[in-house]
């Protein structure tokens, strides 16, 4: 197999089929998917990507170039979708009406608030038919973006929830069976 050079960093020099890998991953950091998508068979991919990712240290440097470079040109940090999220989870939905109780125009809603909004749908009734015809409802849906998730994933990027799973030795599967039930009554 030969080796190639990266268009954007060419001292990094891998087989062309890590290159691609590489390329493919920061795609959705799924390296199963990518294994695909760089060539490996179907069979292999879900082993390869992961294989490829612990074991060799020029891909995960590669990979950590590439990220480093999407970040720096889409102007995305860490600390921006912090921002982001939490004006999501803090949002307050009032701001986005006026003392009339009538939802602001797109162009008076405050920025941080309007971020945190997913769509808005507005419905229109009329009474008549043609020119003679008469508005008698409008009604807007206004979707907040979910609080809670934004919530969740900000406490996960600091670490606040750790996925755990502990696997007990000498358990028989009738004892952990009976442990996750819980007790009887």
């Amino acid at each position: 197999m030969g080796h190639g050079r990266s268009a954007l960093f060419p001292e990094v020099r891998l087989p062309r089929r890590q290159l691609r890998f590489c390329e493919e991953y920061i795609v959705d950091h799924n390296a199963e998917a990518a294994a695909k998508r760089a060539g490996y068979s179907e069979k292999s991919a879900r082993w390869m990507g992961y294989k490829l990712l612990k074991h060799y240290a020029g891909v995960r440097d590669y990979v950590a170039q590439l990220d480093a470079e999407l970040a720096e040109r889409t102007k995305i940090t860490a600390e921006l979708v912090r921002q982001r999220l939490r004006e999501i989870a803090e949002a307050d939905w009032r701001r986005a009406y006026g003392p009339d109780g009538q939802l602001l125009p797109p162009n008076e809603i405050p920025d941080d608030v309007a971020r945190a909004i997913g769509g808005i749908k507005t419905t229109e009734r009329y009474v008549g038919a043609g020119e003679s015809r008469d508005m008698v409802l409008v009604t807007k849906n206004v979707d907040f973006l979910d609080r809670l998730r934004a919530w969740e994933m900000l406490g996960r990027s600091v670490g606040l929830f750790l996925d755990r799973t502990q696997h007990e030795a000498g358990k028989t599967l009738e004892e952990v069976l009976r442990s996750l039930a819980g007790p009887r009554e």
